[in-house]
């Protein structure tokens, strides 16, 4: 157990804290940070999310209070990477960051394999560096800082600088935002001012999206798009997107130089641009810089999607029956399924569904995939037939005219039985072997 451990600043990410614990204590090993922090050598460091944080936190001394909830949401990535996610790939996030999955969150959430990319170095703002060194003498990590996409402060609106710190490190190093990595020289600005408002609104945009932990499904997301589509005539009643107006005014409102800088270049005359594909309900899932900018274009303050319940899309489709789910009631659905099974292990799915009927029918209905992955199947075990007394049940054979289907006789000491026949024809009889 730890000693003693800083108290997180506001929007500091936990990276930051764990570099200042390193040089509180004057640590020169990563091996003997790792063992502090959770009683092993780890060999990779993430800057953006953390690992075991179930472990750490239960490293913790007791006047500590940090939660792992709080850890996960107040000073990590997560709330922005999962943002768009659906409540149950978001649950999945979150566990794996509690307890370390089989690979690493980056890929999970889509920044290693996605087509918009994450910075490689941690930035910071100059003006903030200045601050913190004078008013608390020293300096951290902030978490809007590191937003991809991210061109500015917005609190002192300069432009970000980019140090030498590694966002994600394999020699599981923690290093503080000091004198060495930073300074107080300011960036000059060469982009424009329209680039500028645009990259400060849409952080303010991600900011308020980080406070919100309400999750949505991705085929409601969508229908909240198509119908503020149509409110702006970019689409017809029934649902259907007008894709060469809707381009048009897109490029007309983001510059082509501003959406390169966001990674989210648009060729007009690809048919298969991420902007077409955007509002379609089948793909994976979309970047959520992506869906910052559309919302923008919109006109659409992020908590009015979270807030909405109700939405209608494409009206010739029927509409999903979703709803948005909470963490926590995910979670409690998810326990409380999990006990039933636990409860009774020799139980079919049937039988669970019994058991546990109203739950199922939500599990089933909200969680599928997690359901499937849980729930034993039923086995297919055949029932094996008891051996047969042959001086009981005696062989015995008869003849009888090849008209007749069956025949009544003394078996194994029973009158009157009817057996199924076996025909083997000799000329115009037949002769019947009985078992």
């Amino acid at each position: 157990m730890l000693n003693f451990f800083p108290t997180l600043y506001e929007d500091e990410l936990l990276f930051s804290g764990i570099a200042r614990y390193k040089q509180m204590c004057g640590m020169m090993s990563n091996q003997a940070l790792s063992r502090d922090l959770f009683g092993w050598c780890m060999t990779y460091s993430s800057a953006l999310f953390g690992y075991y944080l179930n472990t750490f936190a239960s490293n913790l001394p007791p006047s500590c209070k940090l939660t792992v909830d709080e850890l996960i949401w107040n000073h990590t990535m997560f709330p922005f990477f999962t943002a768009f996610l659906s409540p149950s790939k978001t649950l999945e996030v979150y566990q794996f960051i509690a307890e370390k999955g089989k690979t690493f969150v980056e890929n999970v959430v889509g920044i290693s394999n996605g087509s918009v990319k994450n910075e490689s170095y941690l930035k910071y703002c100059p003006v903030c560096f200045a601050e913190d060194m004078e008013t608390i003498g020293e300096s951290y990590w902030r978490r809007l800082h590191q937003l991809p996409g991210a061109l500015y402060c917005i609190k002192h609106e300069v432009v970000l600088k980019m140090s030498d710190v590694l966002v994600t490190d394999s020699r599981f190093r923690y290093i503080c935002a000091d004198w060495e990595v930073c300074n107080e020289d300011r960036e000059e600005d060469i982009y424009s001012s329209e680039i500028k408002e645009q990259n400060l609104q849409y952080i303010r945009n991600a900011q308020k999206l980080m406070n919100i932990r309400e999750r949505k499904e991705r085929d409601f997301i969508i229908s909240f798009y198509i119908d503020r589509l149509r409110e702006k005539g970019f689409a017809s009643k029934n649902g259907t997107i007008y894709t060469e107006k809707l381009q048009d005014a897109f490029l007309n409102f983001y510059s082509e130089d501003y959406l390169k800088l966001m990674q989210s270049s648009i060729e007009r005359e690809k048919k298969s641009n991420w902007l077409r594909l955007f509002v379609r309900y089948k793909g994976k899932n979309r970047s959520a810089v992506r869906h910052l900018l559309f919302l923008q274009f919109l006109d659409v303050d992020v908590s009015d999607l979270y807030s909405c319940q109700k939405v209608i899309g494409k009206r010739t489709q029927k509409q999903s029956a979703k709803q948005s789910i909470s963490l926590t009631v995910l979670e409690r659905k998810r326990k409380q399924w999990l006990e039933i099974i636990e409860k009774h292990p020799n139980a079919t799915r049937s039988e669970l569904k019994a058991i546990g009927k109203g739950l199922h029918t939500w599990i089933y209905t909200y969680d599928r995939e997690w359901y499937d992955r849980v729930t034993p199947k039923k086995l297919n075990v055949s029932t094996r037939k008891g051996t047969i007394n042959w001086q009981e049940k005696r062989r015995t054979v008869a003849t009888i005219s090849a008209r007749s289907g069956t025949a009544t006789f003394a078996a194994g000491g029973k009158a009157d039985t009817h057996y199924t026949i076996k025909y083997q024809t000799t000329n115009r009889r037949k002769r019947l072997l009985f078992e």
